[in-house]
């Protein structure tokens, strides 16, 4: 139940220039009102009370039905139970908005994964077809089996313009690229066999680039509506901008210095976009601390007991003072742009490095 703030820490390892800049913030926030759309529903499918559940029972024919969600910017992000999927003639995935179909799938001769408006991943052999084309890639099946709980999550980035399928919290890899909107995440039965699919979450991650008023000391505890480095969270030598906007300090100024943003995470996800300007030396940090802020008093600030950091040379990562066998990309060239993203209700801490998640 800690509390926890974004943070930019600079190293004691060598006496040169350091300056990164926030480029942007986003917040994912719950869909409360999610349901299957009853309007976009076609073939025998049944649609539960509240909205949650989609079913069919044992009739050979095309199905499909909507989320009530339409993506044109943004990520989105949305769940789903698969509850039943017998025959493993189950497809998920994206429809092109608005979706029309015409009378030539009435009868199960032509199967709709082929319709040239939708982007499906089948749960048969993880066949992938978009816009009524099969291609040559596939995807692990979803392996529907009784008894055995499937959650498949799908990450769709429409400035990125990609959908990613993690499978019981797996990364299963990107199913689709060059998506263009506006789009709404699709279920499609075809052939026979019992199915259930239940929208257990849809949230929605919006990006706030708005204009930073002069800096001013942030309230303990608080969520900012606005981000900004917080100059009264500095410790050692490092400067702020006076927009707020960019981490600073010369070459003539060493040891172990960090600086934090005005926002304290609690519950949620987050989002946050660093722009490198200068490195040299490669003797930064970027990453998390839970408070209170540990400093050692001694060693390099990467080895604090209170953050989980990614250093720019080589990669490097700490979590609690310690350093990971796994390392990522470094990022200490100038131009470079380092992305976090913090699910806490998953506890995990994602970096993106120039667009490139590692």
């Amino acid at each position: 139940s800690h509390e926890i703030e974004p943070m930019v820490g600079v190293l004691c390892t060598k006496q040169e220039g350091v300056t990164i800049r926030i480029i942007e913030k986003a917040i994912s926030k719950p869909v409360e009102q999610v349901r299957f759309e009853e309007s976009t529903k076609y073939g025998p499918v049944v649609i539960s009370a509240n909205g949650r559940t989609v079913s069919r029972g044992n009739v050979a024919s095309n199905c499909c039905v909507l989320v009530n969600q339409v993506a044109t910017t943004g990520r989105h992000k949305w769940k789903f139970k698969v509850k039943s999927d017998v025959g493993s003639s189950t497809c998920l995935g994206l429809a092109k908005c608005p979706l029309k179909i015409s009378q030539e799938y009435s009868n199960s001769q032509k199967h709709l994964y082929q319709h040239e408006g939708l982007m499906l991943w089948r749960s048969y052999r993880g066949t992938l077809y978009k816009h009524g084309q099969q291609l040559r890639r596939t995807l692990e099946p979803i392996g529907w089996v009784e008894n055995q709980t499937i959650v498949v999550e799908f990450v769709l980035d429409m400035t990125k313009g990609t959908l990613e399928v993690f499978r019981n919290e797996r990364p299963l890899g990107i199913a689709f690229e060059d998506i263009k909107g506006p789009v709404q995440a699709a279920i499609v039965f075809y052939a026979g066999y019992e199915k259930a699919i239940e929208i257990l979450d849809y949230r929605v991650e919006g990006t706030l680039q708005e204009e930073i008023p002069p800096v001013v000391k942030s309230l303990p505890h608080s969520i900012a509506a606005k981000t900004f480095f917080d100059p009264s969270s500095i410790h050692g030598s490092i400067s702020v901008s006076n927009d707020g906007l960019t981490v600073f300090r010369t070459a003539e100024e060493s040891g172990n210095a960090y600086c934090l943003l005005n926002q304290v995470c609690t519950k949620g996800i987050y989002r946050w976009s660093f722009k490198i300007e200068i490195d040299k030396g490669a003797s930064t940090c970027v990453g998390i601390t839970s408070e209170p802020v540990v400093v050692p008093d001694s060693a390099n600030i990467y080895t604090s007991k209170s953050m989980f950091l990614c250093r720019s040379f080589r990669g490097a990562l700490y979590a609690n003072g310690r350093e990971m066998s796994k390392r990522f990309k470094e990022f200490w060239m100038a131009g470079t742009i380092v992305e976090l993203v913090l699910d806490l209700e998953n506890k995990v801490l994602q970096f993106s490095i120039s667009g490139v998640d590692q």
